[in-house]
């Protein structure tokens, strides 16, 4: 797995995280011992091996879902993160971002908050394709000893997380998505017990009746035609289906807004930029003015540059995620087409933002002159130079007058924070 790119505004708090993707392969485990050996230091972050908390699941389960017999092996292949927190009860509140390329979760254990994400793609693996005889076992035994996240539904292997982006690659092969557009893909009919599994990684099943799970949906789609009560209703039924029982929903942008801008009594504008689906929305004091969704977002960026470049869209995906040039300087075509479709994304973004507002009834709109700040998130945002071509953007002919616009402290767990923060909340 690729470690993100992070933006100079960091948090200043103290922070472990674990790339289990670095894990020797000799050795599948399902927790992560501690480590020293391989940690390193940046920018006074403490990168160690740190135990996964006994919510996440075992290395082999068998449970039931929807009907199925389900067989999982999961080796917490999951990039994990946290960071000092002030919660003042021992209950638990946790916040789920069910994102179109990854899921995060945040949560509070042992006095720190705790976020982990993983790829939201599962692989369906067909040995026979490749192998006479005994595929399916020796298929098998190849997942275990990879120390890979794999299911077994009846009798077929599906690989999950990253570890499916990898073997899409090695057989040159597309990952499956459990979502598309910012919902549930209703042409795999998988989805649900994929997104469902990969929930158990990341949250774990609820440890007491009284935990507070919040999750979140996008806002209306202004440019697509879905329903996104089907979606939400859905997801419902996944969460419950693991085991909650108290479950609560929020948009994806007001909970970038829950996440970043308590300073400001929840007042300006909250974007996530996921692959899916662009979220939007412009709150005041923790209400929402307006909020909007757009059908475009990372894979659309990579959908489009591969088109043009005759390159598949794992390899497009893995040039974008390496994030190792800036929106002012590509440097070949395949950077080149990653950056034009950047610059088109961003210019619908600002225009259909000055439509909604326009259009929005006066009546509607806050009667404030203050200045609000644009807060940004999602994994599509860290491209270089994301935050500084909007900040041009919107210099001119914006409708709400712009204080700074600035990268969440954490921009992948952004989502899942302000959910998490929305949950703690909810237990006072």
């Amino acid at each position: 797995m690729v470690t993100p790119h992070r933006p100079n505004r960091m948090s200043g708090y103290k922070q472990e995280i674990v790339n289990t993707d670095s894990m020797p392969e000799e050795k599948p485990i399902h927790h992560i011992s501690n480590k020293t050996e391989d940690s390193i230091s940046v920018d006074d972050d403490s990168i160690i091996g740190e135990e996964l908390p006994s919510s996440s699941i075992s290395e082999e389960e068998s449970w039931s879902y929807d009907g199925k017999y389900i067989q999982s092996f999961n080796s917490d292949r999951s990039y994990s993160l946290e960071m000092a927190d002030n919660n003042e009860t021992n209950k638990r509140a946790v916040g789920v971002d069910i994102g179109t390329g990854f899921i995060s979760c945040a949560e509070h254990e042992a006095g720190k908050k705790k976020f982990r994400k993983v790829r939201d793609a599962f692989f369906k693996l067909n040995p026979s394709k490749f192998l006479e005889g005994s595929a399916d076992q020796f298929g098998e035994s190849m997942l275990k000893n990879a120390g890979a996240h794999y299911v077994k539904v009846d009798g077929q292997l599906y690989v999950l997380g990253d570890d499916a982006f990898k073997f899409a690659s090695l057989f040159h092969q597309e990952c499956l998505r459990p979502m598309s557009q910012g919902v549930l893909n209703p042409r795999e009919p998988v989805s649900n017990l994929m997104v469902a599994e990969l929930v158990k990684a990341v949250a774990g099943k609820p440890q007491a009746k009284d935990d507070v799970l919040y999750y979140c949906v996008p806002a209306e789609p202004i440019d697509a035609d879905f329903d996104v009560e089907y979606h939400k209703q859905i997801l419902q039924g996944v969460f419950e289906e693991v085991g909650y029982k108290n479950i609560n929903v929020m948009t994806e942008a007001l909970a970038v807004v829950y996440s970043e801008l308590a300073d400001t009594q929840y007042t300006g504008i909250g974007m996530s930029f996921g692959a899916g689906m662009c979220n939007i929305v412009y709150s005041f004091m923790g209400i929402p003015v307006f909020a909007f969704s757009l059908s475009r977002g990372g894979d659309w960026i990579d959908s489009h540059a591969a088109k043009h470049t005759d390159e598949t869209h794992n390899v497009i995906t893995s040039i974008k995620e390496k994030g190792d040039f800036s929106l002012y300087d590509s440097t070949n075509g395949i950077q080149k087409a990653i950056c034009i479709y950047y610059e088109a994304l961003l210019t619908y973004v600002v225009e259909k933002f000055k439509e909604l507002y326009v259009n929005t009834p006066k009546k509607k709109l806050p009667n404030v002159t203050m200045e609000m700040p644009i807060v940004i998130a999602g994994g599509t945002s860290l491209m270089q130079g994301f935050v500084e071509r909007l900040r041009e953007l919107t210099a001119e002919g914006f409708p709400v007058p712009i204080s700074e616009i600035r990268h969440a402290e954490e921009p992948l767990f952004a989502v899942s924070n302000g959910l998490y923060e929305a949950a703690k909340l909810s237990l006072k």
